[in-house]
């Protein structure tokens, strides 16, 4: 699962003591490290983990690893018995990012549990569930990559990565991938079959497409407080290119022809 927040507002270059007279402030997200962790530590108490799998490494159940990181620096990723939790910043794309994974199937419990504790604090965007393995595939560019895994690119359609040399290089190009996310300012141009919209993410993408989405999905649709719209695709997933077919009708009913 990952969810998606906008980040405060820009903030002018301030006087300060430093030799040139003024410094820059870091952008934050609304959705505060801190603040992230407490939202978290509901779902995690509540679910109780208590379907612990053995790990191969000396990891704490997940309440216990959120409880710890509460009491310390901010923090990027917590590693527990059934979970990897991320918390990251996307300072150039104006949003911040909390990740849950699963470290094994149904680790989570229900996904609901963990993203309403977040839909309604301010700055919230959107949120969706993916598989694992299929989006880390569908976004894989480095062919180094590849090689780890033991997978085998050399039939994968490929470009430069833009950049001079001696930093060029050919990559995997997967701009066509119907599993890829891309990164837009104020949110990621992502899809899956459960998502939860915001009024915010209508704004940042163009309110012309809610009417539309909601035509194209109306008996997938439900209205939830706030203004948030959650669908929920029954009887799908989007875990293979089996349905690219419905990954692009969903991508372009949510961000046009794309």
């Amino acid at each position: 699962m990952k969810i998606i927040f906008s980040l405060t507002e820009k903030d002018e270059l301030r006087g300060s003591h430093e030799p040139h007279g003024i410094s820059f402030v870091p952008r934050e997200g609304l959705m505060s490290p801190g603040l992230a962790i407490s939202k978290l530590q509901g779902p995690a108490d509540k679910f109780g983990m208590s379907r612990v799998v053995k790990t191969s490494d000396d990891s704490a159940p997940a309440s216990v690893v959120l409880r710890r990181a509460a009491n310390s620096r901010p923090w990027g990723e917590l590693i527990s018995q059934q979970l990897i939790f991320q918390y990251g910043v996307a300072a150039s794309f104006e949003h911040c990012f909390v990740q849950i994974e699963e470290r094994y199937p149904a680790a989570a419990g229900v996904w609901e549990d963990w993203i309403n504790p977040f839909v309604l604090e301010a700055g919230f965007v959107q949120g969706w569930v993916s598989d694992v393995e299929y989006t880390r595939w569908q976004n894989a560019t480095d062919p180094f990559e590849y090689q780890l895994a033991g997978r085998d690119c050399s039939q994968l359609p490929k470009k430069s990565n833009g950049l001079p040399p001696p930093l060029s290089k050919e990559i995997v190009d997967i701009s066509v991938n119907p599993g890829r996310w891309v990164l837009r300012d104020g949110y990621v141009e992502a899809v899956a079959p459960r998502m939860w919209l915001s009024e915010l993410f209508w704004m940042r993408v163009g309110l012309e497409k809610k009417k539309h989405f909601q035509q194209e999905y109306a008996e997938s649709i439900e209205a939830l407080e706030g203004g948030i719209l959650k669908l929920v695709l029954q009887d799908i997933d989007f875990d293979s290119e089996v349905t690219a077919e419905e990954q692009g009708r969903l991508r372009s009913a949510l961000y046009g022809n794309v």
